[in-house]
């Protein structure tokens, strides 16, 4: 339970939204981009396609349902980066959960 000051003491009702995450990771193997880019495998690139799939997942969704992601892959730009994750929250109206569950 919260509270929050204004203008009017009183009790209101707003729909709020539950939500399931999930983090995805990539390992791939680190090289030079500039000196030997062909010996690395970038995790970015698996990171990629899960972000296009949370991205188009919008356009087949009602709109009280909610996704949103970070990513997080390499550190600088001239390294092939051998890390990547992507966090993903999906957030739906709690009617629409007890509907489902």
């Amino acid at each position: 339970m919260d509270w929050h000051p204004g203008q009017f003491i009183r009790a209101q009702t707003q729909s709020t939204q539950a939500i399931v995450d999930f983090i995805v990771e990539f390992k791939g193997i680190t090289a030079h981009a500039a000196g030997n880019p062909w010996l690395g495998r970038s995790a970015v690139d698996g990171l990629g396609s899960v972000y296009r799939w949370s991205q188009s997942l919008r356009e087949h969704v009602k709109p009280s349902v909610r996704c949103t992601t970070i990513v997080k892959g390499g550190d600088v730009p001239n390294v092939v980066p051998d890390y990547a994750k992507v966090w993903c929250w999906v957030r739906i109206q709690n009617a629409l959960v007890r509907m489902r569950y």
